[in-house]
């Protein structure tokens, strides 16, 4: 069995949890069998072949530069519009609603 040294199954680990690489049910077994110390040859390749993956990816320029928020209620972003006017003033979204046109 090949065993990668610690610092490096660390690394990768982390670098594919922060990419969201480990975000699905396969991804947080694995990282939970490295956590608990019961990882197999099996998860040792499967989370090698993700960073192979990953690092390729970004190679490729197919990675965005800054990732995508965490821990959105059902995957939505609620967010307000504020918008610079010319004249330095600040007009807020939902002022620009209120207002009759």
């Amino acid at each position: 069995m090949n065993q990668r040294a610690p610092s490096a199954i660390l690394e990768m680990l982390k670098r594919c949890g922060s990419a969201g690489v480990l975000d699905d049910a396969l991804g947080r077994a694995i990282v939970l069998a490295f956590h608990h110390g019961y990882a197999s040859a099996v998860d040792h390749q499967e989370l090698a072949r993700r960073n192979a993956k990953l690092e390729q990816q970004e190679q490729l320029g197919l990675v965005p530069p800054f990732g995508l928020p965490r821990g959105l209620a059902n995957g939505v972003l609620v967010a307000r519009l504020h918008v610079m006017a010319p004249d330095g003033a600040v007009a807020r979204g939902d002022d620009a609603r209120s207002q009759p046109a």
